[in-house]
């Protein structure tokens, strides 16, 4: 009588909480739980195979100081002394001639030229560039007799050291126009030192063009000793890097 009148006594409180018997004891597992790990989340494994509570408590009782920069596991991390600038030349342009105001806006507006800011006139032949011989010679088997409008006032805007931004068709020799000015820059600075990486950096949207490009820079980069690399999706990782840490300059 007495187990059935506590059965019943039961059922009527867990149909008046809506609560049973395994709520109560799951919730009675979870608060020894919580007070043996102290709260925490985080379990140590201790050498007889259980956890330990005493590795968490000391990571609980130390306040942490989430502020930017204020971490105390940064250490490795802290501002080295900054290293002075190292002088080096950026301004290159020069030209066999000078060329007049007037030929250079005659020559602008014939070939549809149009600039904005403060720009050097430019290269109408190829010897105004001053470009070494083999550049010369290598224009004359091409079959090249004068440069392309962005070649001719890219050229200058370039060697000078100045951003730029130029804009032409498919096929006007936008690649060339970059590319001797940035042999120019590169041949001029100081000696790579082993896995300080190339310090000319050309982006391109796509893989086809990327190869384009490293194939105008190794025609014209041997004329400068210096070497070149591309790196583009689709092949070993690990090969492109070796090279990066070679003297590559471009």
């Amino acid at each position: 009588m007495s187990n059935s009148y506590n059965d019943r006594n039961y059922n009527n409180n867990e149909k008046s909480t809506g609560r049973s018997w395994r709520d109560e004891k799951f919730e009675v597992n979870n608060s020894n739980s919580y007070n043996k790990y102290n709260g925490s989340s985080r379990y140590s494994h201790n050498k007889s195979g259980g956890y330990d509570s005493s590795r968490t408590s000391s990571w609980h009782s130390k306040p942490r100081d989430w502020t930017p920069g204020n971490f105390e596991s940064t250490s490795s991390f802290s501002s080295k002394p900054e290293l002075p600038p190292v002088p080096f030349k950026k301004n290159f342009y020069q030209t066999s001639r000078q060329i007049s105001d007037n030929e250079a806006a005659n020559f602008r507006h014939d070939h549809d030229i149009k600039v904005a800011g403060d720009v050097p006139n430019p290269f109408i032949n190829f010897e105004d560039a001053g470009w070494n011989s083999q550049i010369l010679n290598n224009f004359k088997m091409k079959g090249f007799s004068a440069p392309t409008p962005i070649q001719a006032q890219g050229w200058p805007i370039a060697l000078t050291g100045n951003d730029m931004v130029g804009i032409a068709q498919t096929g006007s020799g936008k690649t060339l126009s970059f590319v001797l000015p940035a042999l120019i820059h590169a041949k001029a600075q100081e000696p790579l030192r082993s896995g300080d990486g190339p310090i000319v950096l050309v982006l391109a949207p796509t893989r086809e063009l990327c190869l384009q490009i490293k194939d105008v820079f190794d025609e014209y980069s041997r004329f400068y000793n210096l070497k070149c690399t591309a790196v583009y999706g689709g092949v070993s990782s690990y090969q492109q890097k070796k090279i990066l840490v070679w003297d590559v300059k471009l």
